[in-house]
């Protein structure tokens, strides 16, 4: 379901109510072209699928996303595959991801240069996280962010409180692995686990 006047900046977005809203959600992100996607949860549903490459702002509400997803072949399994330019607030994330390197509770990769800034704000992760095959030996994985390339990464108000299983080396409670990002935590709390 797409609305008018999301925000105050009269922008369109999705508001999601069930795992079919999450699909067409999905959709959009894939067809959107160089335009954000904003999107508002208006209950708590259930996902098996990652949204891929998000841009634009995502309010979850103070709705909970329970997820369960399992990808063993591509990189940064999550609930978001890839942020760029992207905020995501106010979202419960609980339930299981199970894939590969750089898998996380909330955001595969934080992705983007020097000039992009991703932003994660009054969110809870509670979503495990099970790394089952390793890359080069290598698991690289986080509670909340798996991956953050050359771009700014701002998380606040934020608490992990998952468990984070087979995690082997470079694995974080709010950001697994890092190439050259600037991360600003502020406010957070990790109560999680490593096993």
């Amino acid at each position: 379901v797409v609305i008018n006047n999301c925000y105050a900046t009269k922008e369109f977005c999705h508001l999601l109510e069930n795992d079919s809203d999450w699909e067409e959600f999905r959709t959009a992100l894939k067809n959107r072209g160089t335009k954000s996607v904003n999107a508002v949860m208006n209950a708590d549903f259930t996902v098996n699928n990652s949204a891929d490459d998000f841009k634009g702002i995502f309010d979850g509400n103070g709705h909970t996303l329970t997820v369960n997803i399992t990808d063993t072949t591509t990189q940064g399994t999550a609930p978001f595959r890839a942020i760029r330019g992207a905020t995501i607030r106010k979202l419960i994330t609980t339930g299981s991801v199970n894939g590969t390197l750089h898998a996380a509770g909330l955001v595969g990769f934080a992705r983007g240069d020097a000039s992009v800034t991703n932003t994660i704000e009054r969110c809870k992760v509670a979503a495990n996280v099970t790394v089952t095959t390793a890359v080069n030996g290598n698991y690289h994985c986080g509670g909340v962010v798996g991956h953050a390339l050359n771009s700014t990464l701002n998380i606040s108000n934020t608490v992990y409180c998952g468990a984070i299983s087979n995690s082997g080396n470079y694995v974080g409670g709010f950001q697994g692995w890092s190439d050259g990002n600037t991360v600003n935590l502020s406010n957070c709390l990790f109560t999680g686990s490593y096993e």
